[in-house]
């Protein structure tokens, strides 16, 4: 199995969310499906086919849908290289409102993922202007 096969089991999720003026509201089981997939990227990084050269992408995309009201969530994942050391995992948000990607999105999204993933030991989450970056603590 190749660097790629390895990530191309590839998760997806779709939901309907409500809006609340222009202010998005992802659902706690929504974020804690991409919690999962951060975790399972994570660990599929951790690999030895990934030769400690690449993470999982996890892209969550959030687009509104002809209703004012309603928003669509879809989530896949792929591989990327990594871009700061120790890095397993990284969500970008697609949005075209880059508000949404504000703390009341991030915060339970952390909590979801930090301190601990099984299979990977000790993680930190960082924010990234795109959303997260999952950086696994060295025990060293």
């Amino acid at each position: 199995m190749n660097n790629v096969q390895a990530f191309q089991a590839n998760d997806y999720c779709s939901a309907e969310n409500k809006t609340h003026g222009n202010v998005s509201q992802l659902t706690p089981r929504n974020l804690a499906h991409v919690a999962a997939m951060a975790r399972t990227q994570a660990r599929i990084s951790m690999s030895d086919v990934c030769h400690g050269t690449w993470a999982g992408l996890i892209s969550v995309i959030i687009s509104d849908s002809s209703s004012e009201d309603e928003q669509f969530i879809q989530c896949g994942s792929m591989p990327c290289r990594r871009q700061v050391p120790g890095e397993v995992a990284r969500i970008h948000f697609n949005t075209p409102d880059k508000s949404v990607i504000a703390a009341p999105i991030l915060l339970p999204l952390r909590k979801e993922i930090e301190p601990f993933i099984i299979g990977v030991g000790d993680v930190r989450t960082e924010d990234t202007p795109e959303g997260i970056v999952v950086i696994k603590i060295d025990d060293g």
